[in-house]
């Protein structure tokens, strides 16, 4: 069975699988946007509460570096081919690149922000999306709001 026909036994309409996957796609580059984010911050951070933020950063992106894969395999599930370069990335990605930061501070704020920038884009797509998208969609806003609270803690908010 190709990727068509599997598409086409999810029951859904072409016109709702390509508005889906445009949406994932955005959030795709998005994720890897945050993804580097956060793993250059988790390389850069100075300060005296290194370990926690050092840690709270790694331990982020290693949970959306499994969600870029489920968030790619659901692109091809819907019968659309995910974006899969870096150039892509940069072209589709409404967070931007993050300049070095080191200051344990700063990097919270940046971190605290994006996630937030994430979290808003994530509520729209949620608009576009089908049912079972959707239900995807909804466990990652819930780990990303958890940790959006926990940095929000950090920061004394």
């Amino acid at each position: 069975m190709n990727q068509t026909t599997t598409a086409h036994a999810l029951g859904l309409s072409t016109e709702i699988r390509q508005q889906a996957a445009q949406a994932l796609s955005a959030l795709l580059a998005d994720w890897h946007i945050l993804y580097q984010n956060l793993h250059a911050l988790h390389w850069t951070v100075r300060g005296p509460h290194f370990f926690v933020l050092h840690e709270r950063y790694e331990a982020i992106y290693t949970r959306l570096a499994a969600e870029i894969d489920e968030l790619a395999e659901r692109i091809l599930t819907l019968g659309h081919m995910p974006p899969h370069t870096l150039s892509d990335y940069l072209k589709l990605a409404r967070l931007p690149e993050l300049p070095t930061l080191t200051d344990e501070r700063e990097t919270a704020e940046a971190a605290y922000a994006q996630l937030g920038q994430l979290i808003g884009l994530v509520r729209a797509a949620l608009e576009q999306v089908d049912t079972g998208t959707e239900d995807q969609l909804v466990g990652y806003l819930q780990s990303l709001e958890k940790d959006a609270w926990l940095l929000a803690a950090w920061l004394g908010r």
